[in-house]
């Protein structure tokens, strides 16, 4: 064997260019956890033969087999095939209880283990088995730990925590008690897993929990949590007592109408959040969020998600309101309103939105309403205009305005115009000057126009396609719900097509 074969830097880049082979992305903090990535066979095939190959390889590959798991699955299957046995529901379960000499094998692989996911495709009495032989954390070296509760399982938790743990995320996908389950969580979590830096309890659509239960009965001091994700609703008490956590910059919550009044008697209490930037709101009324931008003051938050049920155009002026004032004037770069009026069909004044250009460096804009919007090009030019890179909103304008979204934003990469009506029935979409056809944006590849009328479709196609040459898809409808007239524009729009804005500019030119 060579001796640069001995050499640990150069073992490791071995395994790592299988990596590079077969995932497409490396892992950061952001990431999910799940191993049925494509192609993940072979590259566990690789790693395992890799191992098998040569003493030098077996470690730094046994450590990257294991390095990620999406169930306790792989592990069980190393104990002795009398031990286990799959369900016809595709479950792994115990026959019965391993003995303590039996577990040997599969500690010896647990420690390798960094992130995994338990509870998806687990069964409740594997989970126990485990628990009960670990009196000391099953999982020593574990560094992410993703919870699935389908069945009553958090009770379990504690054995999976470890000190250097530092990122928890727990989902909700069935039935669950918060009172029995959450009281104190946060402090129970602070004493087992001082180091942790993302911490998140999601729910599904169709599992939401009304009742909530007291997290913290004491002041969390985790200094290095910089995520908080929690999408049960919080006590009043608990969104004032995590608020002196030092460093977390992204928040998400969800707000009780119950909550103002602690929050305005608390508004003059220190400085909340102090590290805030990112924060994403859930709550019954734009009401309840407005008031916790009050109480938030002067955090220069850098984006803002807000989702409600149900609010009014004054809910939407009270926010908006709280939206320009300082220092979110200065610091926004993205904002997301989601939500519904009582009608459905209520449509929603674009001018509502125009304060929103005083916000100096806004970069993204999305407007998720289940109506539509009125108003005209002009409206949406003056919103345009603040150099959005993303413009998400439903108006109903004409196709032409899209000319002027070139002109003005550069550096707009999603649009998504999906209203009631576009009209596209106007002509003129010939460009006669050089100037005109100089506009064009080369970063939009997707666009959204919704329902529109259609005149003339290789009229619409060769527009768009001389104002996005890199347009791939089209999603739009005719005005009676159809897609004839909008296909016959994709068809136009190909490839050759496109290559008519070059012949066009060279005409004009001539």
């Amino acid at each position: 064997m060579h001796h640069c074969l001995y050499i640990t830097e150069i073992i490791g880049k071995v395994v790592e260019s299988l990596a590079d082979d077969y995932y497409a992305a490396s892992l950061n903090d952001d990431s999910e956890l799940y191993v049925s990535l494509p192609n993940y066979d072979e590259y566990a095939s690789a790693l395992n033969a890799l191992a098998r190959m040569c003493k030098v390889f077996q470690e730094p590959a046994l450590n990257a087999l294991w390095w990620q798991q999406g169930s306790l699955g792989n592990l069980v299957r190393c104990m002795p095939k009398d031990l286990w046995e799959v369900t016809d529901n595709g479950e792994l379960i115990f026959r019965g209880y391993p003995l303590p000499s039996e577990w040997d094998r599969f500690c010896f692989y647990t420690v390798k283990v960094r992130f995994i996911l338990i509870g998806d495709a687990d069964h409740q009495d594997v989970i126990a088995a485990l628990s009960v032989h670990h009196r000391t954390p099953c999982f020593p070296n574990l560094q992410e730990l993703h919870w699935c509760l389908r069945t009553d399982t958090l009770a379990y938790i504690s054995f999976f925590l470890v000190p250097h743990l530092c990122k928890l995320h727990i989902s909700l996908l069935g039935p669950f008690s918060p009172s029995r389950h959450l009281a104190s969580f946060l402090d129970f979590v602070q004493a087992q897993t001082p180091s942790l830096k993302s911490l998140a309890f999601e729910c599904g659509l169709h599992n939401r929990v009304n009742m909530y239960a007291l997290l913290c009965r004491s002041t969390p001091s985790f200094t290095s949590l910089s995520t908080l994700k929690w999408d049960l609703p919080l006590t009043a008490n608990d969104i004032v007592q995590i608020a002196v956590l030092p460093n977390v910059q992204t928040l998400k919550m969800t707000l009780m109408k119950d909550h103002t009044a602690l929050l305005w008697s608390s508004r003059n209490a220190g400085h909340p959040y102090p590290a805030l930037r990112h924060l994403i709101l859930k709550a019954d009324s734009l009401v309840t969020c407005a008031e916790l931008l009050d109480y938030l003051r002067q955090r220069p938050l850098c984006s803002l998600q807000v989702g409600v049920k149900d609010f009014t155009f004054g809910d939407i002026m009270l926010l908006i309101d709280r939206l320009c004032c300082f220092p979110l004037l200065e610091s926004l770069r993205g904002i997301v309103i989601r939500g519904s009026f009582n009608s459905p069909r209520t449509l929603v004044p674009l001018h509502l939105f125009q304060p929103l250009r005083l916000l100096r460096h806004l970069e993204g804009l999305q407007l998720l309403f289940q109506g539509g919007f009125t108003g005209q090009d002009a409206t949406l030019l003056t919103l345009a205009t603040s150099a959005y890179t993303h413009a998400e909103a439903e108006p109903s304008f004409s196709l032409q305005a899209l000319a002027a979204l070139g002109k003005h934003c550069p550096r707009l990469s999603s649009l998504s115009l999906a209203g009631l009506f576009i009209n596209a029935m106007d002509d003129g979409y010939e460009a006669t000057t050089p100037e005109e056809a100089m506009i064009y944006n080369l970063e939009i590849s997707h666009l959204q126009l919704g329902q529109s009328r259609v005149s003339d479709p290789l009229a619409v196609a060769m527009f768009l396609s001389r104002l996005f040459p890199n347009l791939v898809t089209i999603w739009a409808m005719d005005e009676n719900g159809g897609q004839v007239k909008w296909d016959a524009v994709k068809s136009n729009c190909t490839d050759g097509n496109m290559t008519t804005f070059d012949d066009k500019q060279t005409g004009i030119e001539q």
